[in-house]
């Protein structure tokens, strides 16, 4: 299950990196690695200017580990959209980290026995599902919908153009909606302290998968061709912000 506990996972050579960056001498980097055991300092420190831009010309996580690398930048283009709540960008990076393990995206969790490949099965199983199960379920579908549609964009667009029936933005943006907010509501969501951030997720899910159509346009190198044609078309069916 994915948690808003991104920051919980950053790793030694996670803050080596944040403070080989900021440090200007020995002396500071004794008094950033102070800084950095409180979090509410770490916070303030992961959103600073430079740190964001040594991240962005990095072009990958080779250094850092994917849970620093993608907090980094999606905070920063979550703030540009005005979403400042770092819990919902905790989440989102905590998902995109893990997501970015293949399998991963199309599993509701780790451990679970069973991979979706359509969303109509997950749907079908739903149904049927025990209230965890259910909980779990459609957490993932939220969660599925919002990763396609913000890093993939192209992908869902030459689908739902040319596939056969293949569902296009505004189903996926239903459904991720939807599925977020029912999540929300079930009782799992308070156990977990995410009702929060799975409303929110609900509330502004169209403009969170802008701003992450955002950040794989511009820091990352998802296609071998950014200027193919699926870009161009999903651009001039739904606007070159979209």
């Amino acid at each position: 299950m994915i948690q808003a506990n991104c920051r919980n996972h950053f790793t030694a050579e996670d803050f080596d990196f944040i403070i080989n960056t900021l440090a200007r001498d020995e002396r500071n980097k004794v008094a950033l690695t102070e800084l950095l055991v409180d979090e509410e300092m770490r916070d303030q420190i992961l959103d600073h200017e430079l740190l964001f831009t040594t991240v962005a010309e990095t072009g990958g996580f080779t250094r850092i580990s994917p849970y620093l690398y993608f907090y980094i930048l999606t905070r920063r283009v979550l703030q540009e959209y005005q979403i400042s709540d770092r819990g919902v960008a905790d989440y989102i990076a905590s998902m995109l980290a893990e997501f970015s393990s293949t399998r991963r995206a199309f599993s509701p969790a780790k451990e679970h026995p069973k991979d979706y490949q359509y969303l109509v099965d997950l749907l079908t199983d739903f149904m049927d599902a025990s209230s965890w199960e259910a909980f779990l379920l459609r957490s993932h579908l939220g969660n599925y919908s919002l990763f396609m549609t913000g890093m993939f964009p192209d992908y869902v667009n030459r689908k739902a153009i040319y596939g056969r029936g293949a569902p296009g933005f505004d189903y996926y943006e239903k459904m991720g909606s939807a599925s977020y907010l029912w999540a929300s509501q079930n009782k799992f969501a308070a156990e977990y302290r995410l009702a929060g951030i799975l409303g929110s997720l609900a509330g502004q899910f169209r403009q969170i998968r802008i701003a992450l159509n955002k950040m794989a346009d511009e820091f990352m190198q998802l296609d071998d061709n950014r200027e193919d044609l699926d870009k161009i078309l999903r651009q001039i069916f739904f606007g070159p912000g979209n």
